[in-house]
């Protein structure tokens, strides 16, 4: 339900004023302000006569002392919106006041929050060519950026890629100016930072490996890293712990499991220049014993007894193991859980054989396993019905039994979900109450066969309960409180479960149930005067 209603904020301005031998005195405590920089202000009244028969006070809103003097000038320590109050008194030459002012303005102040920062990173492929990012903040494309690359270069772009003669050790500078505005002043940061330019280095590390044939525990590595030379410095960490300096070191593991090995080159390079460094890393896996168990399950689908999903139970299993099913038909297999379509009703037997993956030179770990399987003659029963709802009588359902083909041999079982039920064909079922049911239907045919053909289906069936509710409320402002209004919910038939949800026009909004007096009957506080559309939306949570 909506209501659109109004607010008015009435500002009552009352003027104090003392007359002295019927003189009409006013005082005026309007001003002007100008920026002196972005966070400096000074402030001009046009009343600019000050003591000792005009006094000024001015307070400027941000928790500083008050000045008195005629027309100051005062430094904001933060970024802000400030309320400057301005007020004079007059008095005459009795010193008795004869007229108060007060004037209030805003006044923005923008303070210089730039944090300039970059970051950088090398080619791979050549390292003289480096890419600049610029992470200064807050960045606009209004900003005077330049960049000094420490070899008599410049760039005004904002994300620079530069390339370097020579490689070596370079003082880079970035410089950001920000765009001044009316409320700020001139903003320059900069920053700069030691960027290391290093030679190309065409080292590749890489390795492999054997498995010792005696000991599957003992590992030959070999270094295939080029170039390679007497003076590089290698060093291996084997995953376990272990370590070696060796050109091609043999290491042994205590136990069966995976390990990462890594192999580091560092070249020699001439003194001062950047070092040479290659690191690779690959996983080993040293297979523990032959404990595979393989097993397998059978699960006939319900739409085609010809199709058959088997379930892999082997265990340890994992997806480097080489799978094979063979079904009895001629037919085979690689996948992990098989799903196989006979062509003709029969009995086959169906083997699973498994071989886990080991290293060369190991004994291969097989297992097989093979089970016999029968499958029966094809049930082409396809259940299905749907219903109507008689039109004077909610509560009172017709269903039709839609199952095709249907035989008058075949049994039929209808369960409504209120713990009745019902063999007719077309049955037509009362509820007691409104709610939620599962409606099911199975049949069953006997083929001749040991094996019966039987299907069922269920289905949702929402008997809803009628909606009789009717939504309103009521408002009236808060004494004493012009932006404040009490709402109340009025809807019938209510009840304290019923959930509420309030939206109040200016983007705020409550929800709540009715037991809660703060959301049956909410104060709103609006901020500004206007004309809001106010929206109460009621749910019913006791059907």
């Amino acid at each position: 339900m909506k209501k659109i209603f109004t607010l008015l904020w009435l500002s009552i301005i009352t003027a104090f004023a003392f007359n002295a031998a019927a003189q009409g005195t006013t005082c005026n405590a309007e001003y002007n302000y100008q920026y002196l920089s972005n966070n400096t202000v000074k402030f001009n009244p046009q009343e600019t006569q000050g003591p000792p028969l005009v006094t000024h006070t001015w307070n400027f809103g941000d928790g500083s002392p008050v000045s008195n003097l005629v027309s100051p000038t005062h430094v904001f320590a933060a970024s802000g919106n400030y309320p400057v109050v301005h007020t004079i008194v007059r008095v005459n030459q009795n010193n008795t006041p004869v007229c108060t002012g007060t004037f209030t303005k805003v006044v923005n102040i923008t303070i210089c929050d730039l944090v300039v920062d970059f970051s950088w990173t090398s080619t791979a492929a050549n390292p003289l060519v480096v890419a600049f990012q610029n992470l200064s903040v807050p960045l606009s494309n209004t900003d005077s950026v330049t960049w000094q690359f420490g070899d008599n270069t410049t760039s005004h772009a904002v994300n620079p890629v530069h390339t370097y003669a020579v490689a070596g050790t370079y003082n880079v500078c970035l410089i950001v100016k920000k765009f001044p505005t009316p409320t700020s002043g001139q903003c320059i940061k900069y920053i700069c930072k030691t960027v290391v330019v290093t030679t190309p280095c065409n080292l590749v590390a890489n390795f492999n490996w054997t498995v010792t044939q005696t000991n599957p525990l003992s590992i030959e590595f070999h270094n295939l890293s080029v170039p390679l030379s007497t003076t590089d410095s290698i060093t291996w960490t084997f995953g376990d712990g272990g370590t070696s300096n060796a050109v091609n070191p043999v290491h042994t593991y205590a136990n069966a499991g995976t390990y990462t090995v890594c192999l580091r080159v560092k070249k020699l390079t001439p003194p001062g220049a950047p070092p040479c460094i290659r690191e690779i890393c690959k996983t080993l896996v040293i297979p523990p014993p032959c404990n595979l168990v393989v097993d397998f399950s059978s699960t006939i689908a319900t739409s085609n007894p010809l199709m058959v999903y088997f379930q892999n139970l082997s265990v340890p299993l994992s997806n480097t193991d080489s799978i094979t099913w063979t079904f009895g038909d001629g037919q085979s297999a690689n996948t992990v859980n098989a799903v196989h379509t006979y062509a003709n009703a029969g009995t086959y037997t169906v083997c699973l054989r498994v071989k886990k993956l080991t290293p060369p030179g190991t004994t291969p770990c097989v297992r097989e396993i093979c089970k016999t399987i029968v499958i029966p003659p094809a049930c082409n029963l396809v259940v299905d019905f749907n219903w109507t709802v008689t039109p004077n009588n909610p509560l009172r359902i017709e269903f039709h039994n839609l199952t095709n083909p249907i035989a008058a041999t075949d049994s039929i079982r209808w369960t409504f979900g209120d713990g009745t039920s019902s063999n007719q064909i077309h049955p037509v079922h009362t509820y007691t109450a409104p709610g939620t049911y599962t409606v099911c239907l199975r049949i069953i045919r006997y083929n001749g066969t040991n094996t019966p053909c039987i299907r069922e289906i269920c289905k949702t069936i929402v008997i809803p309960v009628p909606c009789n509710l009717v939504v309103s409320f009521t408002s009236e402002p808060v004494p004493n409180q012009p932006l404040s209004i009490r709402f109340t919910n009025t809807s019938t038939p209510g009840h304290a479960s019923d959930s509420l949800r309030w939206t109040f026009g200016d983007g705020t909004s409550l929800s709540g149930v009715q037991s809660d007096p703060n959301v049956a009957s909410p104060i709103h506080h609006y901020a500004n005067a206007g004309t809001f559309t106010v929206c109460l939306r009621v749910k019913k949570n006791n059907i």
